[in-house]
């Protein structure tokens, strides 16, 4: 379970630069649906999924979880690399560090 701790928070990492990278080039989130919004949102997000990695779930995530699932299926590019990214991050952490959440 650590290792896999330790990979997922890597992926959480490496998602949140991407995304803040992605936040400086407007053609490419006009492209694939994101705003600055969301971006911003999505990042505040997965930093409180990192710290409940090692904190034993002190925040309650699962409704931020929630939007910006509805917001990708909505909206987000699903052939843009990010958007898939965001998607095994969240399915990850619902599977190995969430259990009180319901899997899709």
């Amino acid at each position: 379970m650590i290792s896999k701790n330790i990979n997922l928070i890597e992926k959480i990492e490496n998602l949140i630069l991407e995304l803040s990278n992605l936040s400086m080039h407007e053609y490419l989130m006009k492209v694939n649906g994101f705003t600055h919004l969301q971006i911003a949102l999505t990042i505040k997000m997965l930093e409180k999924m990192k710290l409940n990695i090692g904190e034993n779930n002190e925040y309650d995530i699962s409704q931020e979880i929630e939007k910006i699932l509805r917001w990708s299926a909505d909206s987000w590019n699903w052939e843009f690399v990010l958007t898939k990214k965001t998607w095994e991050v969240i399915e990850l952490y619902k599977k190995n560090n969430s259990p009180n959440m319901l899997l899709n």
